[in-house]
């Protein structure tokens, strides 16, 4: 049986983080709702990608610099977020699966 992104979060749910990878959960209670979000890796873009036009590509730099961003490209993370309240789930972005893109979705 192979292990698909779907079929890992059905076993979160049933059974618990299981660690097969290194996987960051975060969690908050607000009142009676339970938040989840697990990350699940990232996406790997280059600079020039936050840039709207090449007329604004110097200031942006200097502002990703300014930020902590060094190197020529940045991560973004991918997370999926679960909310609970009582016994109703809600699952929201449930990914683009495992082909999308390298270092994306559960592999």
């Amino acid at each position: 049986m192979s292990v698909t992104r779907r079929r890992f979060i059905q076993s979160v749910g049933l059974f618990g983080l299981v660690a097969i990878r290194s996987w960051s959960l975060t969690e908050t209670t607000i009142a009676d709702l339970q938040v989840q979000t697990l990350s699940d890796g990232t996406m790997r873009f280059p600079n020039q990608f936050a840039v709207a036009n090449e007329h604004d590509a110097p200031s942006a730099i200097k502002a990703m610099r300014a930020a902590g961003f060094t190197g020529d490209s940045f991560d973004v993370p991918l997370n999926v977020t679960v909310l609970r309240r009582e016994k109703k789930v809600i699952l929201f972005d449930a990914g683009s699966g495992p082909d999308f893109l390298p270092g994306t979705g559960f592999q």
